[in-house]
């Protein structure tokens, strides 16, 4: 039963979306570069803004005509390595 509800409100809200909605901005992942696995060169040990990294996947975004940029952050939440090893 749960999946059926659930099932129903994605197309109802697809189908709202779609009957009169006007899109003001998207994103999709696939026009920023993939490269190799992400690696922070910063320190793990300080919350820091994530930067790009030169034939590693993207991070950072900028806005590209109709699409919208992202941004990353690290957040040390754990007092472990983070993404310092890969």
């Amino acid at each position: 039963m749960k999946y059926t509800v659930a099932l129903m409100t994605i197309a109802g809200l697809a189908a709202s979306a779609s009957a009169g909605g006007q899109v003001i901005a998207f994103t999709s992942f696939e026009n920023a570069f993939v490269g190799d696995r992400y690696v922070d060169l910063g320190d793990a040990s300080m919350d820091h803004d994530l930067v790009n990294n030169a034939g590693q996947s993207v991070v950072d975004f900028l806005a590209d005509g109709v699409e919208i940029g992202f941004d990353s952050y690290y957040y040390n939440s754990r007092n472990d390595v983070g993404l310092t090893d890969g």
